[in-house]
């Protein structure tokens, strides 16, 4: 369920601080065949970025207005630098380069050496990963066809494997 909404342009950058950039249109459509007639088409002409030139880019209709997220952007640069400041003071700092934050114990091996242990390793170099085979690469000699569903000159389309559920196709 959608409604028909078309926001004024909006501009991404801040007039006389940054440099000009291209606007942004906000075009939500409705749903196909909705009950109140929304609108749910809707046509455009588009003109790839590269074959204009920087004049048109950038330039501005009259009903242009500011970035609408700079107070969100604000807030979440806020937190984000609370938080860090929280989590500094909380571990005593953060070292650039390892983070000590995790415990560490004192551990001696069996030829008397100290070494440290890590609450959390992670697996070891010896363990290998099982490597399984592939059930969508067409090259595999059991490749699972039935889950195909189109073959093209550079690319294929396959079904996921797992139940079939409402929606699935």
């Amino acid at each position: 369920m959608g409604i028909h909404y078309e926001r004024d342009p909006y501009r991404n950058h801040r007039v006389l601080l940054e440099a000009a950039q291209h606007v942004t249109r906000f075009i939500g459509l409705a749903s196909v065949d909705n009950s109140d007639k929304e609108k749910w088409l809707y046509a455009f002409s588009i003109v790839p970025m590269r074959k204009m030139s920087r004049m048109e880019l950038t330039a501005q209709p009259p009903n242009t207005s500011e970035f609408p997220y700079m107070e969100i952007i604000a807030d979440l640069i806020l937190e984000e630098r609370a938080s860090a400041e929280e989590r500094n003071t909380s571990n005593g700092g953060q070292q650039y380069f390892f983070d000590m934050s995790e415990e560490v114990e004192d551990h001696v091996d069996r030829g008397g050496r100290r070494r440290k242990k890590y609450d959390d390793e992670g697996p070891s170099a010896r363990q290998a990963r099982v490597q399984q085979p592939c059930w969508f690469c067409l090259s595999n000699v059991d490749v699972e066809k039935y889950l195909v569903v189109s073959v093209g000159s550079h690319c294929y389309a396959a079904m996921p494997k797992g139940p079939l559920t409402d929606g699935h196709l």
